[in-house]
């Protein structure tokens, strides 16, 4: 795991420097940039992990999918039709 997790970020730290080349510049993070990689790439080995000791009940594509929804609208709002005003 210790390898993957590398690979991973290594791919997330290129992603991310390549973006921010575009937008601006880490300077304008509100967090410090290994900081969210290292969220990233975490919670990305933690996900695939979950994946392959479950005998991937999902697709790859599926996978990918929910893992992005997760990243996007963040926890509270994948939650929140399950919980309704309950998180606000």
């Amino acid at each position: 795991t210790d390898r993957v997790q590398e690979l991973i970020n290594q791919h997330i730290t290129r992603g991310f420097e390549q973006a921010l080349k575009n937008f601006g510049g880490a300077e304008h993070l509100s967090l410090p940039l290994p900081l969210i990689i290292q969220f990233f790439s975490t919670s990305l080995l933690g996900i695939v992990i979950w994946w392959l000791e479950n005998s991937m009940p999902y697709s790859a594509e599926e996978m990918a999918n929910q893992y992005y929804q997760l990243l996007l609208n963040g926890i509270a709002n994948t939650l929140r039709p399950a919980l309704g005003k309950k998180l606000d």
